[in-house]
């Protein structure tokens, strides 16, 4: 089964529309996409591409997910498009849109098949 890594960036300028900064607004992007058995599995691959995440479902200050194929929030994520938001960070941008390519991929294979 596949799972989809989500994390979120925090964006945030010094205006009254962020609270001068102390309510940033969370942009989402796909991370990663590992393939495994089981969550627990999945959450330990997912840990070797990024040491420093965290998995505690109790956590509201985690800021990040990961979900299955059939989970029924994972078609909005999965939907977003190329270059969804300028204002992610070059790198998360250049994550985002790796898996958005091999999604893409994948459905082509799918119809080829």
């Amino acid at each position: 089964m596949k799972y989809y890594f989500i994390k979120h960036q925090h964006y945030s300028e010094n205006t009254s529309v962020y609270g001068y900064g102390d309510f940033p607004e969370k942009i989402a992007y796909l991370a990663a996409i590992v393939e495994s058995d089981t969550l627990r599995k999945a959450q330990n691959k997912v840990k070797k591409i990024f040491p420093r995440v965290i998995f505690n479902s109790n956590s509201p200050v985690i800021s990040h997910y990961l979900l299955a194929e059939n989970d029924r929030f994972v078609d909005y994520f999965v939907k977003l498009p190329l270059n969804h938001d300028a204002r992610l960070s070059p790198a998360n941008q250049e994550l985002h849109n790796l898996c958005v390519h091999l999604i893409q991929a994948a459905k082509l294979d799918e119809v080829n098949v």
